[in-house]
């Protein structure tokens, strides 16, 4: 969520700094019955041939695993001559991004601005929830949308951000829906803009109030438009950077791969 990055969170909503503490940050019993050796290639293709030498075997054991590897044989074949997989509409993918544009965009504000407060309550749907990026040896634990909201201006009002400003831009939304749901993983890029450089004690301080992270955000249809049900986050850092999946140039758009039969 834009409005403030990990070195300028709301204490409890997102943000490690920044939008305060919230961003802060049965193969034993298949082994045992002989279907330990069942896999599946790099093209999708079963093999069992481990499977089937244990099938030769005398004892009840020999026969228990022959008999699995008949059946895990039988479901992969059904699967492969199931119908395709038809990729979501475009006009579903574009709500879902749509959501998530005007949600980052409300979480933004300038120098001596404030974060669209109101923008963002009407993006939520009715027991949103936030969870704040675990700490190790935290537990997580859920707020609803005005504590969350609380915590953010809390944040923007009583901390140096609200003097600098801070924005977050979306860089890479990786989305999947299927019906009414859906999910996006979002790959963020948080910082102070170049007006409240001067506020932010120069342009090297601004730099050191950069972020970058990724969210993942639950989204349901009400029948007119996507509406965020959940919502976390977690830091990039030195020590943990993004996953290569999450820093590629996608088209959010782009649909799935069709599976063949």
């Amino acid at each position: 969520m834009s409005g403030g990055g990990g070195a300028a969170r709301a204490p409890g909503a997102r943000g490690a700094r920044a939008r305060g503490e919230w961003r802060t940050r049965h193969t034993g019993d298949m082994a045992r019955h002989g279907a330990a050796d069942l896999g599946v290639d790099g093209r999708g293709t079963a093999f069992a041939g481990g499977v089937e030498a244990r099938g030769s075997r005398r004892g009840r054991h020999g026969r228990r695993g022959a008999a699995l590897g008949a059946v895990a044989l039988a479901l992969l074949a059904s699967c492969r001559s199931a119908a395709p997989v038809e990729p979501p509409a475009h006009a579903d993918l574009l709500g879902v991004r749509t959501t998530i544009d005007e949600l980052y965009e409300a979480f933004c504000f300038d120098p001596g601005g404030e974060a669209d407060w109101d923008g963002m309550r009407a993006l939520f749907c009715e027991g949103a929830a936030f969870v704040a990026p675990i700490a190790p040896g935290a537990t997580p634990v859920a707020v609803d949308t005005e504590r969350f909201l609380a915590d953010f201006q809390e944040w923007v009002r009583g901390s140096r951000i609200g003097r600098t400003g801070f924005h977050e831009r979306v860089t890479h939304a990786r989305i999947d829906l299927f019906g009414n749901v859906a999910h996006a993983w979002v790959t963020f890029d948080g910082f102070v803009p170049p007006e409240g450089f001067e506020a932010a004690g120069g342009a090297e301080a601004a730099l050191r109030q950069q972020t970058r992270g990724l969210d993942s955000l639950q989204l349901v249809f009400d029948g007119e438009r996507w509406l965020v049900a959940s919502f976390t986050s977690h830091y990039a850092g030195p020590g943990e950077p993004l996953p290569a999946r999450f820093e590629q140039e996608r088209d959010a758009f782009e649909a799935p791969a069709r599976r063949e039969p």
